[in-house]
């Protein structure tokens, strides 16, 4: 949807996907029509900045990614660090 040229063209592509996804016999499928019109605006506010999260969403996900991985590890004196 973020490769058409403007916010008509992009809202076109949008309620189609949401009207695709809601006819769809796939029970996720409805709740991701559901999420699109829940943040119908936000997601066309993109041509209005060209910016999405994307990058942002990308790094707290490689923070998780680490914490995730190194839960447990033991310090040199012998205690075991916990994430939270």
């Amino acid at each position: 949807m973020y490769w058409q040229n403007d916010c008509k063209a992009g809202h076109k592509q949008l309620c189609h996907v949401i009207r695709l996804a809601k006819r769809s016999e796939i029970w996720e499928m409805k709740d991701l029509a559901k999420t699109l019109e829940r943040w119908f605006e936000s997601i066309l506010n993109y041509y209005i900045s060209k910016t999405t999260n994307a990058y942002t969403e990308g790094i707290h996900t490689h923070f998780e990614r680490i914490k995730r991985n190194h839960f447990g590890i033991r310090n040199i004196d012998g205690s075991v660090n916990t994430f939270v």
